[in-house]
């Protein structure tokens, strides 16, 4: 394409940019694993010295008669040792996993490693120390100080602006990027270019220089598996970037695998898309014990709704309707009534629909309406966490157009899940569906734990509440609407979000930081 530099023209700057962008990722990575290092170091000693410091004051010198130190020495080492290789054998990493769950295992690793050689220590040296209280603090150093540390990691990483190269399917590619553009929050995360596989399953060679110029690269799900396969080899080779693999219904469940051989070949033997009998057991328990206690707390709530209700419009004050749960049974599921009582109850309700009432806007803002759903758990037809609740019309049309829609009735329906607290509404029914399936294949009860944490983030933050459904199809249009220039090349699109000027004089692209206006223009230009 031959660039024009005029004012009326927009140009492609690649040819300016001189740097090789990076991801600060696996740096971040090795600074984790240095400090689980030094912090296990550090921990044991640290943590014993300050319970001496507490209970027995002036007695920082181990006695040396019975062989103190050599049992001290070899203690020490032995649970330094378990403890890091628990850590990388678990692979424990806050990027990867969150800071909230390596922490819990993290703690639960350091309090049992450490008890038992701390006891054994004890009782081989003769000493009449609290073992049990010395771990509590041996371990809240240990997990206290890595979670800090954690912690900043972390922020680190996600305050590293993402440089984008999405690579799929033109239409497929083209509607991620405008959902990209149009609920991403961090303005520094941008998409720089859109890459088109063809029915060929061709692409442009340029893209084999422009990966330089990211560094994150987006593979969607659609395209076919040798093209991916192409692409996660050479873009996990070659440059220090991230590598997003969009999921398939495939990839998802062969993410719940244990690696094997058979016939000589390696395999993956995958675990059922089922939560097995003990962890149902455990899982009930805690929805039978979670579910009396919100009761208690709720109570308040239990009367001052109804009352609202009934002031605000006529009608019953709960809402029953038939819906599904585990293995296709149908239950009815119980809600403080939000909408009007002639409303059509068959189709889920928008942001602004007529049908909900002044009070069923506010409760229905908050999730209080679900609330009585807690009924439902208790009875036994729900869990707190699991698949959305559908409705009738709703699991017609989707299981028409998607056949495996029917794997995410292996598990109970929950009042929250994992894709209420990851993805706004408005996104398509298929993204949701591998949300429902990532969740029954990686089911743990930490999982749900985590879940409900994200519910409470999720009912406060109004964002993800509200999606933003977009209906232009064009990505040219798209983009003008945002105020992003753009250069279509052959196969394809340059994203430019910056804000430059071209000095045809000087030949050279100026870039602009900050307000840019006419008179900032001009200025430089006269220069």
């Amino acid at each position: 394409m031959q660039e024009v530099f005029d004012d009326k023209h927009i140009f492609d700057d690649d040819q300016y940019i001189n740097f090789n962008c990076k991801t600060k990722k696996n740096k971040i990575a090795l600074l984790e694993k240095i400090f689980i290092f030094l912090m296990a170091f550090l921990s044991l000693p640290g943590g014993y010295f300050i319970y001496l410091a507490i209970y027995s004051p002036g007695s920082f010198v181990l006695p040396l008669e019975n062989n103190v130190i050599i049992y001290s020495i070899l203690f020490y080492v032995l649970s330094y040792v378990l403890l890091v290789f628990s850590e990388f054998a678990f692979k424990n990493f806050a990027i990867k996993k969150g800071i909230f769950s390596t922490s819990i295992l993290s703690f639960f690793l350091s309090f049992f490693i450490c008890l038992s050689f701390l006891n054994l220590y004890g009782i081989s040296v003769s000493l009449n120390h609290n073992w049990f209280i010395t771990t509590l603090i041996v371990c809240a150093v240990y997990v206290v100080s890595l979670m800090i540390i954690r912690i900043s990691l972390v922020i680190a990483y996600k305050s590293e602006a993402m440089v984008l190269m999405v690579i799929g399917p033109k239409d497929d590619a083209i509607t991620f990027a405008k959902n990209f553009i149009s609920n991403n929050k961090r303005k520094k995360d941008k998409i720089r270019y859109l890459f088109y596989v063809n029915e060929q399953d061709e692409v442009n060679p340029d893209i084999y220089q422009k990966f330089l110029n990211v560094n994150t690269i987006v593979l969607l799900e659609s395209l076919k598996g040798s093209v991916k396969q192409k692409f996660l080899l050479f873009f996990s080779s070659n440059g220090n970037k991230e590598v997003f693999v969009c999921s398939s219904y495939i990839d998802i469940i062969e993410n719940n695998n244990h690696v094997t051989q058979i016939g000589g070949r390696l395999a993956l033997r995958q675990d059922k898309l089922k939560i097995d009998p003990v962890e149902s057991f455990f899982k009930r328990i805690m929805d039978i014990v979670l579910s009396l206690i919100l009761l208690i707390i709720s109570l308040p709530i239990w009367i001052i709704i109804p009352i609202c209700i009934k002031l605000d419009s006529k009608g019953p004050v709960f809402f029953k309707q038939e819906r599904y749960t585990k293995g296709m049974k149908t239950f009815k599921i119980l809600k403080f009534r939000s909408m009007k009582v002639d409303a059509d109850q068959e189709h889920t309700a928008s942001v602004s629909d007529d049908r909900v009432t002044r009070v069923g806007k506010f409760i229905r803002k908050f999730r209080i309406d679900e609330i009585p759903q807690v009924l439902n758990v208790l009875k036994g037809d729900m869990s707190f966490v699991g698949p959305r609740a559908i409705m009738d019309a709703v699991y017609k049309e989707c299981i028409t157009k998607i056949p495996e829609y029917q794997y995410r009735f292996n598990v109970k329906t929950g009042i929250t899940g994992l894709q209420q607290v990851r993805i706004k509404p408005g996104v398509s029914d298929e993204l949701k569906l591998r949300y429902d399936l990532y969740y029954i294949s990686n089911y743990s009860l930490i999982l749900d734990l985590k879940i409900l944490f994200l519910t409470i983030k999720t009912v406060l933050s109004k964002s993800m509440s509200e999606g933003i459904v977009l209906d232009i199809d064009s990505i040219t249009e798209f983009l003008t609407l945002y105020n992003k220039e753009y250069n279509e090349h052959d196969g394809y699109l340059r994203i430019i979000n910056h804000k430059r000027e071209y000095n045809g004089e000087t030949t050279t692209i100026i870039h602009f930081k900050g307000k840019i206006n006419k008179r900032t223009i001009k200025k430089m230009r006269d220069n």
